[in-house]
């Protein structure tokens, strides 16, 4: 049965639905706008399906996530698997609507507030046990069987849509952006397929290959399957199937998850438990049948495991992480073919050897971007100030001109002179000379403190101009194969994915995925952000893998939806703490141009 409980291979022609004029290039609501109530506090997150806000609406903390209406029926089934949910209080739709209320472009999804980190960035800095993994994989378990028991799949499980609590450490499922149920209307071309490369089950891999044109059914066995990759994944800091290179494209990352047999967790990774790495690999069998059968079964072994588990439990499961724990840089060049050794090298050493625990700064440890209202915006330097600064200077001028008379005529004559002339000077020409000296004052004192009052704009950097790209960066760039354009995900480190982080000028980068074989996940991007009025822009120029391997790249940064160079600066920002949303492309360009307001 198909998304629509046709039999497979029932004739259906697929079309493409065009959205209504108008909706194509419609934007979402600004931070500080009220939405039904709702005060749009700050932006949480932005992607191809919506943009997703922090809102607060009575004293109470919510997520409106914003779903464009030209995607045509998807956000229509979003609000429909949400409606489905309404029991699982972490993924339930609370209220719905449409914005503007008068030509609505966007339909608005309420939901709960979680305040947490993503799965990835919790692993990476607390260096969880074993313990701690299977609680987390209990949790994610028997949310999955209640999805599937209201007849829903998420479709895309993965490390980036679980979310770690920070008042309790429970995980949470979010984003069903792709999510179906049975008897969804198919809203998708049938040649595409859901989910994200490494966590596709066999059978999904294997239905797109033998049913050619058709539409790809939504299993439950697709979201136990990606279950078992995180479970993999989080044992052991790596995928149980990865690209051999940078140039290997999609199609061999599937042959090789329909195909080869992962390496056992507990082999690849010695810290983790065998029989946890045993249940893991009854996740990721090929035969469908040798799997578990549901969700309810796995929280039920992962039970069974933990309360037969020894003491070895509670050991971290990687290397922790430390500033004396990177090798020192290569010294001097090496020939392709030895690089290509050396990454593999260091890259098998790296899954072996995998290091988490990275500290959070105590400041920026929360994921709440702290709720305060925005201060007033700098004031700029405007004509009305520049001219109360012109006459001002024009009366400074004139007072030189009239001390000098004043000077001119109080001093005595030369000796014979006639003397009628010293004190000749009327009483009107007195009063004039001190209302002249009042209005002078006034003026200065209102120009000054116009002055004063637009000083903070001049604390912002200039832009700077257009300028080339390090030296031997694309002779690098060019064997990964990475050309201009070539964009991926990254965040800045030691925080959400997801909330706004402060930033300063030389705030480092790591990757969210890899670069193929030569630029793992979790390098670190250093290079240099600038300011302007409302957006921030970066340049980056050195790359450091976490075996310490440096190479210059040249990236830029660029925002997600719509898709920009730089970033918008967050409401809350101020000299010295810019505020923007922690996850942002990483660009690859051919030359660094110089930031226009028409181009950028």
């Amino acid at each position: 049965m198909n998304e629509a409980g046709q039999p497979h291979g029932a004739p259906r022609r697929w079309r493409t639905e065009r959205p209504p004029p108008g909706l194509e290039d419609a934007t979402p609501p600004a931070l500080g706008e009220h939405v039904d109530g709702y005060r749009l506090e700050a932006r949480l997150g932005a992607g191809g399906q919506g943009t997703v806000y922090r809102a607060r609406r009575a004293g109470r903390l919510y997520a409106l996530k914003f779903l464009p209406l030209a995607r045509g029926g998807w956000p229509w089934r979003e609000l429909e698997v949400g409606l489905r949910l309404r029991r699982l209080g972490s993924a339930c739709v609370l209220g719905h609507g449409q914005w503007p209320a008068d030509h609505p472009t966007h339909l608005f999804l309420v939901l709960p507030y979680v305040r947490g980190r993503p799965l990835e960035a919790w692993a990476r800095e607390e260096n969880p046990s074993a313990r701690a993994v299977a609680r987390v994989m209990r949790e994610l378990a028997r949310q999955v069987r209640y999805i599937h028991r209201a007849g829903v799949v998420h479709r895309d499980v993965k490390a980036s849509n679980v979310l770690v609590r920070d008042v309790d450490g429970g995980a949470v499922l979010v984003d069903f952006g792709v999510g179906t149920y049975l008897g969804a209307p198919h809203i998708t071309h049938p040649l595409a397929l859901p989910g994200t490369p490494y966590y596709r089950s066999p059978e999904a891999l294997r239905f797109r290959r033998e049913h050619v044109g058709e539409f790809s059914p939504a299993r439950p066995s697709d979201d136990l399957w990606a279950l078992g990759v995180l479970l993999y994944w989080l044992l052991t800091h790596s995928y149980p199937f990865e690209p051999r290179s940078a140039l290997e494209d999609e199609g061999g990352l599937a042959d090789r998850i329909l195909q080869e047999t992962p390496e056992p967790p507990h082999v690849r990774n010695p810290r983790a438990p065998r029989a946890l790495g045993e249940l893991c690999l009854r996740l990721l069998d090929k035969a469908l049948d040798a799997r578990l059968p549901d969700a309810g079964a796995l929280d039920t072994a992962l039970e069974a495991l933990e309360r037969a588990a020894d003491p070895t439990w509670d050991a971290p499961l990687c290397q922790p992480w430390s500033p004396d724990t990177a090798t020192t840089p290569q010294d001097g060049p090496l020939t392709p073919g030895d690089r290509r050794d050396k990454a593999l090298r260091l890259r098998d050493y790296a899954r072996r050897h995998a290091r988490r625990g990275a500290p959070r700064p105590r400041e920026e440890a929360s994921t709440d971007a702290g709720g305060h209202e925005a201060p007033p915006p700098a004031r700029r330097i405007t004509r009305p100030v520049l001219l109360g600064m012109g006459l001002m200077l024009l009366l400074l001028a004139l007072t030189v001109l009239v001390s000098t008379s004043e000077v001119t005529t109080s001093s005595e004559p030369p000796e014979g002179h006639p003397t009628h002339s010293a004190h000749a000077a009327p009483t009107q020409d007195n009063m004039l000379m001190k209302t002249f000296r009042l209005t002078q004052a006034c003026i200065s004192a209102w120009a000054l403190g116009q002055l004063a009052c637009a000083t903070p704009q001049a604390a912002r950097p200039v832009l700077p101009p257009e300028e080339e790209c390090p030296p031997e960066a694309w002779l690098y760039m060019r064997e990964w194969g990475v050309g201009p354009g070539g964009k991926y995900l990254a965040t800045f480190p030691n925080e959400s994915h997801v909330a706004p982080v402060v930033v300063q000028p030389d705030a480092p980068l790591a990757a969210l995925e890899a670069w193929g074989e030569h630029l793992p996940q979790e390098t670190v991007f250093t290079g240099r952000l600038y300011f302007s009025e409302d957006r921030a822009y970066g340049r980056y120029t050195r790359a450091q893998t976490p075996d310490g391997k440096v190479y210059p790249v040249c990236m830029e940064i660029w925002d997600q939806v719509p898709f920009r160079r730089g970033m918008p600066i967050e409401a809350g920002s101020k000299p010295g703490a810019i505020k923007i949303v922690s996850t942002v492309y990483l660009m690859a360009v051919a030359r660094f141009d110089e930031y226009t307001a028409h181009r950028d």
